[in-house]
């Protein structure tokens, strides 16, 4: 009982002192009227991620780096996109990246504490961003279907 009255205590007297942490926004990209922001929404590890140039549309082919510290083994990798416009849903799908008979990417098959580097072009299967906000939701899940990376990222378009 005495645990309990203490927790409530702190809580009531530190209201915000146990929030839950959160990555800084990124800036990947700013120019011509396009704006790309990310922000990690994984608690445990945020990531570094940018692209060149900053194209005027997403469609085209673009050169990302990206790298982050593994926490668990890829043996398989899931990448799942969700897009909203104006919080409404407009694109969604999943993608197989590392199967162990099919590795399409370099870091398939690394193991946890290795360090996953990547560079090279990428064609971003995003339709034309019409003016306005667009957020995505980003996530490549392992054959165990634990996290690896997890993303927020909002576009904005003028």
């Amino acid at each position: 009982m005495k645990t309990v009255v203490v927790v409530f205590l702190v809580t009531a007297l530190f209201p915000g002192s146990f929030e839950e942490a959160r990555w800084p926004t990124h800036t990947v990209c700013k120019k011509d009227g396009l704006e790309v922001y990310y922000t990690s929404c994984d608690p445990l590890q945020d990531f570094g991620v940018s692209f060149e140039p900053c194209p005027p549309l997403l469609s085209q082919k673009i050169n990302i780096r990206v790298s982050l510290i593994l926490r668990q083994d890829i043996k398989k990798l899931y990448l799942t996109i969700k897009g909203f416009a104006n919080g409404k849903p407009v694109i969604q799908f999943h993608y197989n990246l590392c199967e162990p008979s099919f590795e399409r990417l370099s870091f398939c098959g690394k193991k946890r504490g290795e360090l996953i580097y990547y560079e090279g072009a990428v064609k971003i299967p995003l339709p034309i961003i019409p003016r306005g906000r667009f957020d995505i939701t980003l996530l490549l899940l392992n054959q165990n279907h634990f996290g690896i990376v997890c993303a927020n990222a909002t576009i904005f378009k003028t």
